[in-house]
């Protein structure tokens, strides 16, 4: 039987602490807090804890030498500790679990096989052999169950103008709860196979958007010198259409972007678009959503979107100016009435904002790179 990757990170987080002190030796247990020199189990200092800590108990941790401030779960420490490398991070997780060759999960992205229900669920016997890419030039399929909550399409291509899938964004009301619900869905051109027949064919399939994935709208990236990055493709649509206006406070940009899968994706991107051999440094803002602190983390989400991205920006040649804009924090400037939970740039300001607002949120936007 083979495990997943969700399995390995459930199993890594089941102890904490054995896990740790099994990847960094060299580090120490404080109470419920695991410290190291950093990230990479480096020695600490003499008489110093070192600059990585995990908290065993909540599962978060970061390093604060090297800026990676993102880290939730063992299984993210893993991969940090290889420096990105997800292929070695599962190998040192498995050598760690001591899985049998049989079990040990491969670090693909995408559709995981199974029977699906009505082509998304359980109980069908389609199961992906292939995500194919190029994708073709055609229309994409959305399936029918989906296509009464459509409410938005999106083309994802590299650099090249290579067509690697789409992705669609689904909005309905949950009938137990009555609250509105949204959920993203990728839609790539993939070889199937009915396992009960043995019949493969090609079609649009709900499997993953294949690594590395691309930014969207990364061909036009290429020549904009000045671009903002948000979360989720309905804001980045939002944004562009905002640059297009001169009078607007976004007017400034040359074009915005954004990836697929939220800060657990991040890894997979290839953000080599935004670090153009041969071109001058790009100047990048991130504006993260106006999320809250999490149930099980001590940062905002956005936020922690926003440094994860940083990190691999940092790694880039040559390097952009990165800048990470804070709208809650500009916002209590002018308002004690918290920004709506979620808001982003595709939504109506709320009283009392104004383009004023966003100017200055843009303006005072904190330099990570």
């Amino acid at each position: 039987m083979t495990i997943t990757l969700e399995e390995i990170k459930d199993r890594l987080n089941q102890d904490p602490a054995s896990a740790l002190t099994w990847l960094m030796p060299r580090g120490r247990m404080i109470r419920h807090q695991f410290c190291c020199g950093d990230v990479f189990g480096q020695a600490p200092s003499p008489n110093k804890d070192g600059s990585f800590k995990f908290n065993c108990k909540k599962l978060v941790g970061k390093d604060y030498a090297s800026g990676d401030r993102g880290l939730c779960g063992i299984y993210d420490v893993f991969v940090a500790y290889t420096g990105g490398n997800q292929t070695k991070a599962i190998g040192l997780a498995r050598d760690y679990l001591k899985l049998p060759v049989a079990e040990r999960p491969k670090p693909v992205q995408g559709h995981e096989h199974g029977r699906r229900r009505q082509g998304g669920g359980i109980d069908s016997p389609i199961a992906v052999i292939e995500v194919i890419t190029p994708a073709p030039e055609t229309s994409p399929t959305v399936p029918k169950h989906h296509q009464h909550a459509l409410k938005g399409l999106w083309p994802w291509r590299h650099a090249s103008g290579e067509l690697q899938g789409y992705t669609y964004r689904m909005e309905f009301t949950d009938k137990k709860t009555g609250k509105l619900k949204k959920i993203a869905l990728p839609l790539t051109w993939c070889k199937l196979r009915n396992k009960e027949s043995g019949q493969e064919w090609q079609a649009w399939h709900n499997a993953g958007l294949p690594q590395p994935q691309a930014l969207y709208d990364a061909p036009n990236l290429f020549t904009a010198t000045r671009i903002i990055l948000v979360e989720g493709e309905k804001t980045r649509d939002a944004v562009s259409a905002m640059i297009s206006t001169p009078s607007n406070p976004l007017g400034g940009f040359d074009a915005a972007t954004t990836w697929h899968g939220g800060v657990d994706r991040i890894s997979y991107v290839d953000w080599s678009p935004l670090s153009p051999q041969g071109m001058p440094p790009k100047e990048i803002i991130g504006w993260p959503d106006a999320d809250p602190v999490g149930k099980n983390s001590l940062y905002r989400p956005g936020m922690l979107a926003m440094e994860k991205v940083g990190k691999f920006l940092s790694q880039l040649s040559p390097c952009p100016a990165f800048y990470i804009a804070d709208p809650q924090r500009t916002w209590k400037s002018i308002s004690e009435t918290p920004l709506p939970k979620g808001w982003d740039l595709a939504d109506p300001i709320p009283a009392p904002g104004t383009d004023a607002w966003i100017t200055e949120t843009i303006k005072t936007a904190e330099r990570y790179l």
